[in-house]
C-alpha cells in the first residue's frame, strides 16, 4: 500500500529472495528500532502493497463504468487517487516520527483502508445516481463534468489513498529509525511494497479476476489487508518489550525547509520531481506506442505494469545494500536520471523491431496464446524494464540524500514520497494532453528522453568529485547530443498501422513472415495519434480503403464489410414502423451512421470516443452517404456506454458497431450491464442492432455475449451476414413485419444504399435470419453471462487472437439454425414465400461451405457454393463468397501453371461481380501473355473506367501501350503508375525494364534507387521506405 509512488505504472520478474537482501543479523536487534524482527515485517509490507494496487485496478475499473473511459475521465481518477497518496505521505510524515509506536499506526491505517474497500461497492452504486443526476439536470459540458468527476473521485478515495499514502513514513519511523541504516531499510520498505504491488498486478489481471470476479477480487484484497494489519499489529505485541523512548529521545526532530538545505538535499527534491514526471510521462506514452505491437487487450495492460513494477522494486533492492555506505549519493542520483533517458532514447531505435519479432516468435514456437504472452513480455521488458529499475534506484536514492539533512526517516521518506507523486500526476496529464496531442508519441518519446539525459547529464557534471570526471561527463553529454541530432530515430507509420497482432497468422505465408510485403502493398493515407487512440487509413492496391484503430481493422471497402457496416445501421431500422429517434454508438467510417441516416430519422446522433475520427470519417464520404455534412447529425464525444448511463434521451433504435471485444475497453460494451442501460433507453417497440463478430471469440464467449444479450432483450433475431452477425433485440415483442419492411426499403435512399451492396430485394434481407433466440434452446441452455462483475469475455477473447475461431462459430449458427417462422411466411403471398426460403436455404448452405473451407475441403465447400448459387443467384452474401473462394482458388492455380482453369475462375469471378479488380487485373496479365491482345485491350478499358486512378491498372496499360510500339508512352504511364505508388516494388521493375530497352538511363537509376530502398525496406535494413517527392 505505501510506497511505489507510481501506482500506474508497468513491469515483471521473478520476486527475489527477500531475506538476502534485508541482512537480517542477531546483532542488528539492537533496541532502538522497535523489535526489528524485519522477516516478519517482510509479508506485512509484501501484503499491503499487494492489496494497494489491487484496489487500484478494481477502483479504476468500477468508476470507468460511471465516468466513461475517456481520456479525460481517466486522468481526473488517476489525479484524484496519487494527489491522495502524495497528501497522506506528505502530512503523516511530519507526524510519524513522534510516535511512540507507529507500525500500531501502520496497523491501524490498514484497517481503515480494508474498512474502506469493503464498503466501496456501495458508494460506487450511490455515485453513479449522483453523477447521472448531475449530467442530466446541470449541464453536459466537459468543463462541468471534469472537475464534477475530480470532486467526486476525491470524495470516494481521499480517505483510503490518504491512508496508503500514509503507510510508508510510518513504516520508515518504525523499522528505519536509524540513520546509520537508514539507506538499507528504506529500499527494501520501498521494493518488497512494490514487489507486492507487481504480485497483484499478475494475480489480478491474469487470474483474480476471471476467475471470482471483481466483488470476490475484493474481499481478496480486504483479506489480505486484514492480514497485513494484523501482521503488524503481532509484531508491535513481540516489540513491546523492547524500550523506544531513547531512540527517540536521543534524535532531534528537524523539520525540512528548502532555505536550510544543503545543495545534495536541493538536487534530491529536484531530481526525484523530474524522475516521477519522466517516469509517469514515459509510462503513458509507451503504453501506446506497444499497444500498436502487441494489440491493446487487457493483458497488454497487465504485462507493462507488471514489468514497471517489477523495474522499481528491483532498483531499490539493487542500490540498497550499498547506499549506507555510499560517498557519492547525488552523483548515483544523476547517474539513474541518465539512465532513464539514455535506455529510452535507445529503446526507440528498436521499437520498430517489434511487428517481426512477435511474428517471428509465433512462426517459431506456435500460434499459441503461450507464445503471444511469452513475446509480449519480452517486448515490454526490452523498453522498460531499465528505466523502471534506475526510477526505483533513484526515489531511494533521493530519501537516502534527505534523510542525511538531519530530517526524521518519516518526515525524509513522506516528503521524497509526495514529490515524486506530485511530479508522476504532472507528467501523466502533460503527457495524455498536451505532449501526444500536439507531438505525437515519437517526438514526445524523444523530447522526454532527451530531457532527462540533460537533467541527469547536469547532474552528474555537478556533483562529480574532480574535474576530470566533470570533463567526461561534458564530453559523453555532447557526443550523445551529436548523434542524436545526426542519426535521430526514425519510426515507420506504415508498420505501427500494420496491426501484425491481429489475425497474426495472415501475415505468414509458407513459414515466413511477410509483414514488409504487405506494408508495401498499401498506401497511407492518414495516420493520426488522438487522444485515445492511433487511427490510420490506407488504402490496397485494389483501390479499397482500410480505416484502423491502434493498427486493427475495423473497417474496409470490401463488398464483405461493406455489407455488415450497412446492414448494422439498416436492419433495425428496416423493421420499426416509424423510427424517428435513432443514435449509433461508435462513428468509424461512418458507414453504419450513413446508413441510419437514409431513413431520415427527426434524430440523428452518434456516439464517439475519439475527436480524430471525423477526420477519417470524411474520408469515406463516398461510402457513408457524406453523413457527417447532414444538418441532422450529431456527434457526441463521449464513452457511448457513459451516454447511455447518464442520457435521458429515449430513442426508437439504438445500433451498436464498437470494436471487437478483444480490445480493452471495448469489451464493456458486450455485457449485460450495457445491454441494460440501451434497453432502457429504447422507447416502446423500441429496436437495438447489435454488432458481433465471428472471429477472435471462442464458441463459448460467442455464446455468452449472445446468452447476456438475450438476458435483457429476450425477443431477439439473429442474422448472418456473410462474414459476421447482428443481434437484433426488441424491446417488446418481436416483430419481424414484411409489410414493414417492404415499406421501408422503398424509400429512394434507403433502396440505393442497399442496392449498391447488392441487397435488391426485401427478401434478400430476410434471407440472412439465423434464429429467433426466444425460441431456440441452443443459446438458452445453462451458461455463464458476460457480466461487468464477471467480465468473462473480457478476458478470454484475447486467447482467441492467434487462432481461427470463424469455423467454430459458424458451426454454432449452424446448431442454430432454423426454418422461417411459419407466420412469417403465412403472412407473405406465395411468390414471396417460396423466394425467402430459397434466401434463407442459401444462406445455410453459404455457413456450411465456409466450415468446409476451414477444414481445408475445397471441393466439397465450392460444391455447397454452387448449390447456394444455384438456388439464389443474386443474393450478395453468396456471391461473395463464391467470389472469394474462386479467386483463391484460381491464384493457386496460376501459381501452379494450371494457366487454363485459372482463367476460367477468373472469368466466373468477372461474371459474378463485373468490377471485381483483382479478376481484372489477373485476366488482362494472362491475357497479355498468351499474346490475346484485343481481350486484353477489351479488359482493360473496363478496368480503366472502373478504376482510372489505379497505380497497378496504370501500369497495366502502360505494358500494354509498350507492346504495342508506343513505348515512350509506355514507358511515360508506367512511370506515372510508380511514382503514384512508389511502394509498389512490381512497378518500379517494370519501371527499369522499360527504360533499359529504350535506353533512358536517368529512369533507370532513378527504379534502381527505389529498388534498392524498397529491398532495405525488405530485409530489415530500413524501417521507413521513402517515396519519391
Amino acid at each position: 500500500m505505501a510506497g511505489h509512488s507510481d501506482l500506474m505504472s508497468i513491469g515483471i520478474e521473478l520476486i527475489p529472495r527477500i531475506d538476502c537482501w534485508l541482512e537480517i543479523n542477531k546483532r542488528d536487534n539492537q533496541r532502538n528500532d522497535e523489535g526489528d524482527s524485519m522477516p516478519w515485517m517482510t509479508l506485512v509490507i509484501f501484503l499491503s502493497g499487494f492489496s494497494a494496487l489491487v484496489y487500484e485496478l478494481l477502483w479504476m475499473r468500477h468508476l470507468g463504468f460511471i465516468f466513461g473511459n475517456t481520456v479525460y475521465a481517466s486522468a481526473t481518477v488517476l489525479t484524484a487517487f496519487m494527489g491522495g497518496l502524495a497528501l497522506g505521505a506528505q502530512v503523516l510524515g511530519r507526524f510519524a516520527d513522534r510516535l511512540r509506536r507507529p507500525v500500531l499506526w501502520f496497523a491501524v491505517l490498514e484497517f481503515v483502508v480494508a474498512a474502506a474497500a469493503l464498503v466501496m461497492p456501495l458508494f460506487f452504486v450511490g455515485l453513479k445516481s449522483v453523477y447521472a443526476w448531475a449530467y442530466q439536470h446541470i449541464s453536459t459540458s466537459l468543463f462541468f463534468l471534469t472537475p464534477l468527476r475530480f470532486v467526486l473521485a476525491v470524495l470516494l478515495l481521499a480517505l483510503p489513498t490518504f491512508c496508503m499514502g500514509g503507510t510508508l513514513p510510518l513504516l520508515a519511523a518504525g523499522l528505519a529509525r536509524n540513520d546509520e541504516r537508514f539507506g538499507r531499510r528504506m529500499s527494501c520498505l520501498y521494493g518488497v511494497n512494490t514487489l507486492g504491488a507487481l504480485v497483484g498486478v499478475l494475480v489480478c489481471g491474469f487470474y483474480m479476476i476471471p476467475t471470482f470476479g471483481l466483488n470476490h477480487t475484493n474481499l481478496l484484497a480486504v483479506a489480505s489487508d486484514v492480514l497485513a494489519g494484523l501482521g503488524a499489529l503481532g509484531w508491535v505485541w513481540f516489540a513491546s518489550r523492547t524500550t523506544v523512548n531513547a531512540s527517540l529521545a536521543d534524535r532531534e526532530d528537524i523539520k525540512i525547509r528548502w532555505s536550510t538545505l544543503s545543495s545534495a538535499g536541493r538536487w534530491a527534491f529536484v531530481a526525484t520531481a523530474v524522475c516521477g514526471f519522466i517516469a509517469l510521462a514515459l509510462e503513458v506514452v509507451w503504453f501506446r506506442a506497444l499497444i500498436l505491437v502487441f494489440g491493446s487487450t487487457t493483458y497488454s495492460f497487465s504485462t507493462m505494469l507488471s514489468v514497471f513494477l517489477c523495474g522499481i522494486a528491483g532498483g531499490a533492492l539493487l542500490i540498497a545494500p550499498w547506499l549506507d555506505r555510499g560517498r557519492h549519493i547525488p552523483l548515483v542520483l544523476a547517474i539513474c536520471l541518465t539512465g532513464i533517458g539514455g535506455w529510452s532514447l535507445w529503446s526507440m531505435y528498436t521499437y520498430d523491431h517489434g511487428p517481426e519479432f512477435l511474428l517471428n516468435s509465433l512462426v517459431q514456437e506456435g500460434f499459441t496464446w503461450a507464445t503471444m504472452n511469452k513475446t509480449r513480455f519480452l517486448i515490454a521488458i526490452s523498453h522498460l524494464l531499465i528505466p523502471a529499475l534506475f526510477s526505483g534506484a533513484a526515489f531511494a536514492a533521493a530519501a537516502r540524500i534527505v534523510r542525511r539533512e538531519h530530517a526524521g526517516s518519516a518526515h525524509a521518506s513522506g516528503l521524497v514520497y509526495a514529490v515524486n507523486t506530485w511530479g508522476a500526476v504532472l507528467g501523466s496529464f502533460i503527457a495524455g494532453f498536451v505532449l501526444l496531442p500536439m507531438m505525437g508519441m515519437e517526438k514526445s518519446l524523444f523530447l522526454l528522453g532527451f530531457s532527462c539525459l540533460t537533467a541527469g547529464c547536469v547532474g552528474a557534471f555537478l556533483f562529480s568529485p574532480n574535474i576530470a570526471s566533470r570533463l567526461l561527463v561534458a564530453t559523453a553529454g555532447i557526443f550523445c547530443a551529436v548523434l542524436l541530432v545526426a542519426a535521430p530515430p526514425r519510426w515507420s507509420h506504415d508498420l505501427l498501422a500494420a496491426g501484425a497482432y491481429f489475425s497474426p497468422f495472415n501475415f505468414v505465408q509458407n513459414g515466413r513472415v511477410t509483414l514488409r510485403e504487405s506494408i508495401l502493398s498499401n498506401r497511407l493515407l492518414i495516420y493520426k495519434e488522438g487522444i485515445t487512440s492511433t487511427l490510420s487509413v490506407q488504402e490496397s492496391d485494389d483501390e479499397k480503403k482500410i480505416f484502423s484503430v491502434e493498427g486493427k481493422v475495423e473497417a474496409d471497402q470490401s463488398t464483405r464489410s461493406m455489407i455488415l457496416q450497412r446492414m448494422i445501421g439498416h436492419l433495425p431500422m428496416l423493421f420499426h414502423p416509424h423510427a424517428r429517434k435513432a443514435v449509433n454508438i461508435g462513428l468509424g467510417a461512418g458507414v453504419s451512421f450513413g446508413a441510419l441516416s437514409t431513413h431520415n430519422p427527426d434524430t440523428l446522433e452518434v456516439v464517439e470516443i475519439e475527436p480524430n475520427v471525423k477526420e477519417a470519417t470524411r474520408l469515406w464520404g463516398s461510402l457513408n452517404h457524406h453523413v457527417l455534412d447532414n444538418p441532422k447529425a450529431h456527434v457526441i464525444i463521449n464513452d457511448g456506454r457513459n451516454y447511455l448511463l447518464c442520457t435521458e434521451q429515449m430513442y426508437d433504435v439504438i445500433t451498436a458497431d464498437p470494436f471487437e471485444p478483444v480490445m480493452a475497453g471495448a469489451a464493456n460494451l458486450y455485457t449485460v450491464e450495457y445491454f441494460q442501460q440501451a434497453y432502457n433507453r429504447l422507447n416502446s417497440n423500441g429496436i437495438m442492432g447489435q454488432y458481433l463478430p465471428l472471429y477472435e471469440l471462442s464458441k463459448d464467449d460467442y455464446l455468452s455475449i449472445v446468452r447476456s444479450f438475450v438476458h435483457v432483450f429476450p425477443q431477439t433475431a439473429l442474422f448472418f451476414t456473410g462474414f459476421d452477425t447482428i443481434l437484433l433485440g426488441f424491446k417488446d415483442e418481436m416483430k419481424l413485419d414484411a409489410d414493414v419492411l417492404r415499406k421501408n426499403y422503398e424509400r429512394p435512399q434507403v433502396k440505393s444504399s442497399l442496392s449498391d451492396i447488392g441487397f435488391t430485394t426485401p427478401e434478400m434481407i430476410l434471407g440472412m435470419f439465423v434464429a429467433d433466440l426466444s425460441k431456440n434452446p441452443g443459446f438458452s441452455q445453462e451458461g455463464h453471462l458476460n457480466t461487468d462483475n464477471h467480465p468473462y469475455v473480457e478476458f478470454s477473447a484475447p486467447r482467441s487472437s492467434v487462432q481461427y475461431t470463424t469455423e467454430a462459430n459458424q458451426q454454432a449458427l449452424l446448431e442454430c439454425f432454423t426454418p422461417i417462422p411459419s407466420n412469417w411466411l403465412a403472412a407473405m403471398d406465395s411468390n414471396t414465400a417460396v423466394r425467402l426460403q430459397r434466401e434463407h436455404e442459401a444462406v445455410r448452405l453459404t455457413l456450411e461451405s465456409g466450415m468446409l473451407r476451414a477444414q481445408n475441403r475445397i471441393e466439397d465447400a465450392f460444391v455447397k457454393m454452387t448449390q447456394a448459387h444455384n438456388i439464389s443467384p443474386n443474393n450478395p452474401v453468396v456471391i461473395n463468397e463464391m467470389v472469394a473462394m474462386l479467386l483463391n482458388s484460381a491464384s493457386v492455380l496460376r501459381g501452379q501453371g494450371q494457366l487454363t482453369d485459372a482463367v476460367e475462375q477468373f472469368q466466373t469471378a468477372l461474371q459474378l461481380q463485373p468490377d471485381e479488380f483483382w479478376a481484372l487485373y489477373n485476366l488482362i496479365e494472362l491475357s497479355m501473355q498468351a499474346g490475346q491482345l484485343p481481350v486484353g485491350q477489351t479488359l482493360l478499358q473496363q478496368a480503366l473506367v472502373r478504376y482510372p486512378d489505379s497505380p497497378l491498372m496504370k501500369g497495366l496499360q502502360g505494358k500494354f501501350l509498350f507492346t504495342l510500339g508506343e513505348k515512350q508512352q509506355g514507358l511515360d504511364c508506367v512511370h506515372q503508375a510508380a511514382l503514384a505508388h512508389p511502394s509498389n516494388r512490381g512497378l518500379w521493375l517494370t519501371v527499369q525494364q522499360l527504360a533499359t530497352a529504350l535506353g533512358d538511363y536517368t529512369r533507370v537509376s532513378e527504379a534502381r534507387k527505389h529498388l534498392r530502398q524498397l529491398e532495405a525496406f525488405l530485409l530489415g535494413q530500413s524501417f521507413e521506405f521513402i517515396p519519391a517527392k
